[in-house]
């Protein structure tokens, strides 16, 4: 999603637009986004995989994302669902595991 500028430049509104749509106040989402890049980093170096190569595998499927564009994005952590998945498919993933939302000072629950 993008917002329009006067000047008729666009600039990305997403983070802004999904932090307005979560009305719990202790939610930061920077947690999960963490949590999605070293989901990534994780089964980049559990699949033996460099950011040379996983640009590599996603040119295969039409993806132009060169090594050290990949890196930077990645540790960002700024990215959207469709390109951790698009990277996960591209490493031969296919479960991952999603971890448990807890309010801040709220135990973990063992089911």
């Amino acid at each position: 999603m993008s917002a329009k500028l006067a000047a008729g430049a666009k600039v990305d509104a997403a983070p802004q637009t999904l932090r307005k749509r979560c009305r719990h106040p202790d939610l930061d989402l920077t947690i999960w986004e963490r949590q999605a890049k070293e989901s990534l980093q994780i089964k980049m170096s559990a699949c033996d995989v460099t950011y040379k190569e996983l640009s590599r595998r996603l040119g295969e499927i039409g993806i132009d994302e060169n090594p050290d564009q990949l890196n930077r994005k990645v540790n960002r952590g700024k990215f959207s669902a469709a390109f951790y998945l698009t990277c996960l498919a591209a490493l031969g993933v296919t479960t991952i595991d999603v971890p448990r939302y807890r309010r801040a000072g709220q135990a973990d629950v063992k089911t």
